[in-house]
This record gives structure tokens, C-alpha cells and sequence, in this order.
């Protein structure tokens, strides 16, 4: 849905914009459940040296957010650093949402970068940490829970739900990059033999210019394929690609830290065994 635009003229550039807004919406609306649910269990105080720092930055930095949450809307107490960790999750989940929001609503959004997720792996990274905090102090079978769901979430989903594909007849392409090399002066594209056309949209592939521009006018079909090709990157969803292979290395991290955990106990069963037996 919002990506057929092949014979299909109701799809336009603005319906395909509304779709990856709504996805994006829904998939931080079932992210911030999961994190309250988090927020809830996770009351233990025990946790790495680099978990309980990181607590110390975010109470030292923290922010007064007005959510209504459900749970702990009042401040969470500073000596339970997993709920203050996921306490900042919490209030960038809360500030991706409205930022979507007022993007759909305004078309634009105030809220600054930094208060809100742009990057899947901004929401993993501190997931990963009370991950390997969990299973640092052993307490792997909590981690191995509802954050290693909500980790393995993360990984499959990013911040956009689904990949949407946007397809449309190869003419209409043709046309739109046939205004591009007219407007640049490089001739027609749709005169090229197709070895040409292969070298110079390689070419443009490798240049750090950017290849679309104010220029042309934005009717007719050209305006329609220009608009569909702004969409994705205005949506957040032009590196999305690049971030699911880096979630999977990132799911690899947490399989890594799990099994560095077992090894740990089982290197302290077999020691304490070894001082039984002499």
C-alpha cells in the first residue's frame, strides 16, 4: 500500500509520504508499550559498572518530560538504572511520535534530532547495554525475556515497521531522467543507447552531487516520479537497507554477549569444582 504507483494515478507522492508516516507511527506506538512493560519489571539495582554510569549521565542530563505514562510518571528513583536508562528511552519514543505526528499534521516538526530516534540503532544501542548488564551479573534469564524480544523487535523492524516497495512503469522513470540530463545539458537519456545510459547513471550513482534538484518544473509525470523519490528519505526510510544489516550484526552482538555469559559461568562452575575435588 502506498507504493503501486504502476497504472495507478491515485497513488501519488503524498499518499505514498502518509504510509511511511503511518508506519512509522504504529511501530513506535508498540515500541513504547514494550518499553513500558520493561520499565515495570526491570526494579533491580544490580547491574555493570557501565550501566550504572550511563544512569549517572542520563539523571545528571535528564530532561522534564510531560507524558502521561502509564507507569512512573512521577521521576524514577536514580538507584534503579535499568528503569533510568529505559526511562530515557521511554521519553525519545515519546518525542518520535509526536515529532511524527506533527509532521503529518504540519509538515513540519520542531522537535531537534537529538531528542528523538532517527536510526534504528540509537534505540538498540541502549537495549544492548541492560542486555549485557543483565547478563554480566546473573541475570541472564530476565535478559533473555522480554528485552531479548523487544532487541529481536528492534532488529526485524526498525524504525519503519515494513520495507515499502515503490514501483512504478519503467517509461515514466525514462522521462523523469530525460528532464534531468536536459536540464543539466548532457542530451536527451531517452536517445542514449543503453550502454550510455548505464555509464552515466553509474557515474551519478558514484558523484557526491546530488541529482535532484529545484529544477525542472514539477508537473506531469516528472513532478509525480521526483515527488515519490523525495518520500522515502523525507520518511526516514532511505537508509533503512543499511540498517537492517547493521541490526543484524548488532543481533550478533547480543548472541556474542550471551555466550560470553555462559562461558563466564561456566568457567566458575567448573573452578568451583575443582576446588571440591581437592
Amino acid at each position: 500500500m502506498g507504493g503501486d504507483r504502476d497504472g495507478n494515478p491515485r497513488v501519488t507522492a503524498a499518499v505514498t509520504q502518509d504510509v511511511v508516516y503511518l508506519s512509522r507511527l504504529m511501530v513506535t506506538n508498540l515500541y513504547i508499550t514494550q518499553i513500558e512493560a520493561l520499565i515495570f519489571d526491570l526494579s533491580m539495582w544490580r547491574a555493570s559498572a557501565e550501566l550504572k554510569q550511563r544512569a549517572v549521565e542520563v539523571c545528571a542530563g535528564a530532561k522534564k518530560h510531560s507524558g502521561h505514562y502509564i507507569e512512573f510518571w512521577k521521576d524514577i528513583p536514580e538507584h534503579e538504572p535499568y528503569r533510568v536508562v529505559l526511562g530515557e528511552v521511554r521519553d525519545k519514543l515519546w518525542n518520535t511520535r509526536d515529532h511524527i505526528q506533527h509532521l503529518m499534521a504540519r509538515g513540519h516538526s520542531e522537535f531537534s534530532p537529538q531528542d528523538i530516534y532517527t536510526d534504528p540503532e540509537q534505540l538498540m544501542e541502549p537495549l544492548e547495554l541492560c542486555y549485557k548488564s543483565l547478563c554480566s551479573v546473573g541475570d541472564a534469564a530476565i535478559a533473555d525475556s522480554k528485552l531479548l524480544d523487544m532487541l529481536r523487535q528492534v532488529a526485524c523492524f526498525g524504525l519503519s515497521l515494513v520495507r515499502l516497495d515503490i514501483r512504478q512503469e519503467g517509461a515514466r522513470h525514462t522521462e523523469a531522467l530525460d528532464a534531468i540530463t536536459a536540464h543539466l545539458g548532457q542530451g536527451a537519456y531517452s536517445q542514449w543507447p543503453e550502454q550510455q545510459r548505464l555509464d552515466w547513471l553509474m557515474h551519478e550513482l558514484q558523484s557526491r552531487r546530488p541529482l535532484f534538484w529545484g529544477g525542472p518544473g514539477g508537473g506531469g509525470e516528472w513532478g509525480g516520479a521526483r515527488g515519490a523519490g523525495h518520500v522515502p528519505h523525507a520518511g526516514g526510510a532511505a537508509a533503512r537497507l543499511a540498517g537492517r544489516i547493521r541490526h543484524l550484526h548488532g543481533h550478533q552482538r547480543v548472541a556474542r554477549a550471551r555466550g560470553a555469559a555462559a562461558a563466564a559461568r561456566r568457567g566458575g562452575e567448573a573452578a568451583a569444582a575443582r576446588g571440591a575435588a581437592v
